[in-house]
């Protein structure tokens, strides 16, 4: 019962503790553009820039 306890104790520590971090940059990450509704921030906008141009790939468009 006791290890119980450690247990849900210990996930719940995590969980919190993973939240707070995921959401700890959203005040830092400057909104480039509004396409619609939807802001698109610096950091979702250099993400799927690195995603479709990887480095040394050539690029002949």
């Amino acid at each position: 019962m006791k290890m119980t306890k450690v247990f849900v104790s210990l996930l719940v520590f995590v969980f919190s503790g993973l939240s707070a971090f995921s959401q700890g940059n959203e005040g830092n990450d400057p909104i480039l553009m509004t396409i619609g509704d939807r802001k698109v921030t610096k950091s979702e906008f250099e993400r799927i820039y690195r995603k479709n141009n990887p480095e040394g790939q050539k690029n002949d468009k």
